[in-house]
């Protein structure tokens, strides 16, 4: 191993540059932030299957709001020749949106009107595998990646908070409550879609960190329109089932690699 020594004379830039260059197999993560941007396509409302009517029922969103979500990946990285290679990115990837409505109803006596936050929180693991173009500039590196990607559920909660306000001949009463559940079963248990962005790398030593965008189109939609009304107890009681939605996701991150060859170059050296 003498030959691939600093001691032996070769420059520490050189040594690292050839690391870098040769090396096939490189492992590391990335962490960022990702913004699901989500289109309703069809709404609907527990009213309509409680009255067995949809006229009248239209629901009517005061605001919807998606939100920004960490992400966690790790990365693994095959190049069979330089400026080309493959990556596998298992993500933990979480998907949040909240939107409000309310109701009035009225009698001779009483008025009675109910305010509703809804937030809803997904996680899932997504499985993307993706084809990698790099230009090399030395040091730096701009590099485009693109590919499809499987997302497995793992967890969705529903959070309901409620503001009942009653106003009767005795005066105005108003109660609050908050009301958690979740609803796998409203949601494919797994989903597929492309996956495709870009970045600019630096090496550091034998590091190589990044900065990294990506963009998520599914094919298929995560909500599973047969299972709306199947909580019927449940969702006739905060007037909500579960819309049609359309997704597409935005993700931002920094990512930190590291050579394989490296590592077991030492391990060999040892």
């Amino acid at each position: 191993m003498a030959q691939w020594s600093i001691g032996q004379g070769r420059s520490s830039n050189r040594y690292v540059r050839k690391i870098m260059d040769d090396s096939k197999f490189y492992a590391g993560f990335r962490v960022g932030a990702q913004y699901n941007n989500l289109r309703i396509v069809q709404s609907y409302n527990m009213l309509e299957q409680l009255a067995g009517s949809q006229e009248g029922y239209q629901k009517e969103y005061e605001g919807i709001m998606a939100q920004v979500q960490p992400s966690v990946a790790i990365q693994l990285y095959y190049y069979p020749v330089h400026v080309i290679g493959f990556t596998f990115q298992p993500t933990l990837s979480m998907m949040s949106w909240e939107y409000s409505n309310s109701y009035q109803w009225a009698s001779e006596n009483v008025n009675l009107a109910s305010d509703y936050t809804f937030k809803h929180k997904i996680t899932s693991f997504d499985l993307p595998l993706m084809a990698k173009l790099t230009a090399p500039l030395g040091n730096l590196q701009v590099y485009a990646q693109g590919g499809a990607y499987f997302s497995v559920l793992f967890d969705a909660t529903k959070k309901v908070e409620i503001i009942d306000t009653e106003i009767t001949n005795a005066g105005e009463f108003i109660t609050e409550s908050v009301r958690r559940e979740g609803f796998e079963q409203q949601l494919q248990p797994y989903h597929w879609g492309y996956i495709a962005g870009g970045g600019l790398s630096i090496d550091v030593h034998t590091v190589r960190l990044g900065l990294e965008a990506y963009y998520k189109i599914p094919m298929q939609q995560p909500f599973l329109a047969e299972m709306r009304y199947q909580q019927g107890g449940y969702l006739s009681s905060i007037y909500d089932v579960m819309d049609d939605w359309e997704y597409s996701g935005l993700e931002v991150a920094l990512s930190v690699t590291i050579p394989l060859d490296h590592i077991a170059m030492m391990y060999r050296s040892k």
